[in-house]
């Protein structure tokens, strides 16, 4: 398969911040607020208000369908059948099996903050796949500091 260009990388990245915008719409008129547990998580997290925090239980994670957009996922390996969760700004899409393992959506809350930090969906996106595309996913600085952080706070509750 043909590797992604920067200018398809540049021509895609509206049309996938356009997707994830709605997406964040579905998110926060159906996602549930989060429980006091999961509050103290967010806050540990990073997150500056999780009082906005929704989170959505799915049978699978939604991802691109059509187009470029979902060619251009397929290629990147982003959202897959195996996702966990997907967060987007104040919303966090979460595998139902996952449900009851603290470390997935503490991991989202993770980006959650960092979405904060950045500026919201477009600044969040635009980093966060940058940074896939030129180091790979599991590389990316972004992705490194979710998986950091989230195991420092669970080891720290053990």
């Amino acid at each position: 398969m043909v590797p992604l260009t920067d200018g398809m990388f540049k021509t895609l990245l509206p049309i996938a911040i356009q997707w994830a915008e709605e997406k964040y719409e579905i998110l926060m008129k159906r996602g549930v607020k989060l429980n006091p547990a999961d509050m103290e998580d967010a806050r540990l997290a990073g997150i500056q208000h999780p009082e906005r925090v929704r989170v959505l239980y799915l049978h699978q994670i939604p991802r691109p369908s059509l187009g470029l957009l979902k060619l251009a996922n397929d290629m990147m390996h982003l959202v897959t059948n195996e996702s966990t969760g997907l967060p987007i700004s104040y919303g966090i899409y979460i595998r139902e099996d996952c449900r009851s393992k603290r470390q997935y959506l503490l991991h989202e809350m993770v980006h959650v903050a960092q979405s904060e930090k950045l500026g919201g969906i477009g600044p969040f996106f635009t980093q966060y796949l940058t940074e896939c595309l030129e180091y790979g996913y599991e590389n990316a600085p972004l992705e490194k500091e979710a998986v950091e952080k989230t195991a420092g706070i669970l080891k720290e509750s053990v």
